[in-house]
């Protein structure tokens, strides 16, 4: 497959497939239009802290239009904003699997009615939920943890 590209304005033109043909032969074309080979990759492997962007390359030097991935490290925000909601399982599981279910027991009986209301029709929990931030400080978690808390939870598997 093949796409023209017009170097005064800049412009892709038409794709073509294979290439530009006229009468079944490859066509002239002005100085200012260039057939390029359209050159396609997968997307990379990533790992879940990682994360790829795609763009696409004109070389007119070597007569392609060539797609490029680059892969990066998420930013802590990033990674937060990723893992930032897990299911109410997935979290009672981590609790019970760090040995603080007890303790999130003890301090639910500590809490007002409409909280509790709140917390135990919730389907998820979500990393800024003014309980969840709540409940992290009163067992002494930093947002280091309780973000460690987060991404951990959500790998674990519920049906």
């Amino acid at each position: 497959m093949t796409i023209l590209y017009n170097t005064t304005t800049e412009k892709l033109g038409q794709r073509y497939d294979p290439q530009y043909l006229v009468d079944g032969k490859p066509g002239k074309l002005p100085d200012h239009i260039v057939e390029l080979a359209i050159v396609e990759t997968e997307r990379p492997l990533t790992t879940e802290t990682q994360t790829a962007s795609q763009e696409w390359v004109i070389d007119t030097e070597q007569r392609e239009y060539r797609h490029e991935w680059t892969v990066r490290e998420l930013i802590t925000e990033e990674i937060r904003a990723k893992y930032s909601r897990i299911t109410k399982l997935q979290g009672l599981l981590m609790c019970e699997n760090l040995g603080i279910y007890d303790t999130l027991q003890s301090t639910l009986q500590l809490a007002d009615k409409s909280t509790m209301i709140a917390f135990e029709n919730a389907l998820y929990w979500d990393r800024e939920s003014p309980l969840i931030v709540s409940f992290g400080q009163e067992i002494g978690m930093t947002d280091q943890q309780l973000d460690d808390f987060f991404y951990n939870a959500s790998k674990i598997e519920v049906e």
